[in-house]
């Protein structure tokens, strides 16, 4: 009977030491692949891994990126709506933080950055490790890859970059790792060949890229202390591209349709997945979210103005714990919505439900508009000015 005690305590033990392991982090931001395209539960049977990845995860239907990739990089990356840090080599990163805090940090895929900048970048973000591409490095005698400071000339860049990061999976070991994977989605993946692919190319492309993401941390075991978010950022011109049924609507750069992403959240270690939630989500919530699931301090003086997902991965119904709106700034368009209701700085209101191609005004028989519109209104305002004052300070 002692014996089987022991047994059942130093099992428990065991269970105890697991539950307190830091999570591995991995953020997938894939480039011009619209929501419309992946976030159905209906999704085509020839995206199996990205349906595979629904299934385990918590799907918000609601979520907001930055208006570019640029954009949507760096906010994801510091927490902060663009134009509230100007200076990088001075803003603390989440990467930055996790390296403290004993987290290997790494970076793949394609940098929206130029060849220069992309490697300051990468110390600035503090990258520890790297396989990057960029746009500017591409020529048609090959692509030019920058793998740990090492600058090499591939043929199929997708390929090199799958097999640095399997690589890195089998050898990573006991300690946690952030990965940031902004994901190459079939457009600079061929030298010579067609430059242009569809959306459903694109679509299967990211397919394929998750699904050898996916099998690398089932084959390590790594899948159950991982968190991975995958979203997207197909920004403006892709909605031009995308939308040309509507060609006056996808050309309004205040729409719904330029930052409605999908945002996809698998972490078994805290929730067992297949549910889709209303729950908003702009990508300033990342970085509080990484704070807290993986027990890094937050210092001081970091002003971050998102809020973390936390409660809602946990399926927390307190709303007292989430946002009740989300924010988009690009140039002199500034987006609001809520869980209905649209409004930009143009003077633009819609009710996304009943109009969600925003073709339509609001009808002036819905009682409950114009305080709605007057709540959005007052936060517009709000960050509108804040964005001004560090404008200033910046000068």
């Amino acid at each position: 009977m002692k014996f089987f005690l022991n047994l059942v305590f130093l099992h428990l033990l065991g269970l105890g030491v697991h539950a307190s392991e830091r999570p591995n982090i991995i953020l997938i931001l894939s480039n011009d692949v619209p929501r419309k395209a992946i976030a159905s539960h209906a999704v085509e049977s020839n995206t199996s891994n990205i349906r595979r990845l629904q299934e385990n995860s918590v799907r918000y239907q609601i979520a907001w990126s930055m208006p570019t990739l640029l954009l949507s990089q760096e906010t994801l990356l510091t927490g902060q709506y663009p134009g509230r840090s100007k200076d990088m080599e001075f803003t603390t990163t989440i990467p930055s933080l996790l390296k403290q805090s004993g987290y290997t940090t790494l970076t793949a895929g394609r940098w929206a950055k130029d060849s220069i900048q992309m490697q300051k970048a990468l110390t600035t973000y503090s990258f520890e490790q790297h396989c990057v591409l960029s746009d500017s490095l591409t020529n048609q005698g090959g692509h030019h890859i920058l793998m740990d400071g090492i600058e090499r000339t591939v043929v199929d860049p997708t390929e090199v970059i799958n097999t640095y990061l399997s690589d890195f999976l089998q050898k990573v070991g006991d300690s946690p790792f952030f990965l940031f994977y902004p994901m190459l989605s079939g457009d600079a993946a061929q030298v010579n060949k067609q430059p242009n692919h569809s959306q459903s190319d694109r679509v299967k492309y990211v397919d394929r890229n998750l699904g050898q993401l996916l099998k690398a941390l089932d084959d390590n075991n790594l899948t159950n202390n991982t968190m991975l978010i995958f979203t997207a950022a197909h920004g403006f011109s892709s909605v031009k591209q995308d939308d040309s049924s509507n060609s006056q609507q996808a050309s309004n750069r205040g729409t719904n349709e330029s930052v409605h992403v999908p945002f996809i959240v698998q972490a078994p270690f805290l929730s067992e997945g297949q549910r889709v939630t209303r729950d908003l989500v702009d990508f300033t919530d990342v970085f509080p979210t990484l704070l807290e699931v993986t027990n890094t301090t937050r210092p001081a003086a970091l002003e971050l103005d998102g809020r973390s997902l936390l409660p809602s991965l946990k399926g927390n119904e307190d709303p007292f714990l989430k946002r009740n709106w989300i924010y988009a700034p690009f140039e002199k368009t500034h987006m609001i919505r809520d869980w209905q209701h649209f409004l930009d700085s143009h003077d633009n209101f819609h009710d996304l439900i009943k109009d969600p191609l925003q073709t339509e005004a609001v009808s002036p028989l819905d009682k409950q508009a114009p305080g709605r519109r007057l709540r959005l209104e007052i936060l517009l305002q709000r960050f509108m000015s804040k964005l001004n004052q560090d404008e200033q300070s910046a000068k």
